[in-house]
């Protein structure tokens, strides 16, 4: 349980850039938010249990993004019914040549402008989190 919440933190908060630090406004900061990217490969049922894992056991995340690739149209329908199930969350679908894209839209989502959370934490779709994990702790 300490485990995997220390893990969680350890692998995967870090900070933003101190120019980018001097743009935030100080009462995002004092909250110590927290946005969320996770990848995901051809596996909405995965990501699907894994969101279902971070409603119940997650306190405090901000923004939650996802980028993810499908392979053909059976996987791009389930990641539909999972962006509808879980309409708080951003899904950034990668292009066709995902080489290229691939750090565009992991810019896009931890620079994004309309976040001002000082803390990014990364994950994959086959996380599933057991126990409670808050995020303003792990900050």
């Amino acid at each position: 349980m300490k485990f995997f919440a220390l893990l969680l933190c350890f692998l995967s908060v870090i900070t933003s850039g101190d120019a980018a630090r001097k743009k935030m406004n100080y009462l995002a900061w004092s909250k110590k938010q927290v946005d969320l990217v996770v990848f995901s490969y051809d596996r909405p049922m995965q990501l699907y249990a894994f969101l279902e894992s971070v409603e119940t056991y997650l306190s405090n995340p901000h923004r939650i993004h996802v980028i993810y690739r499908c392979t053909d149209k059976r996987f791009e329908k389930g990641y539909k019914k999972v962006f509808n199930r879980f309409a708080y969350v951003r899904g950034h679908k990668q292009g066709k040549n995902p080489q290229n894209d691939f750090k565009r839209l992991v810019n896009k989502c931890v620079f994004s402008r309309q976040s001002k959370s000082p803390y990014i934490m990364f994950a994959v779709d086959d996380i599933i989190l057991t126990d409670k994990v808050n995020l303003i702790q792990c900050t």
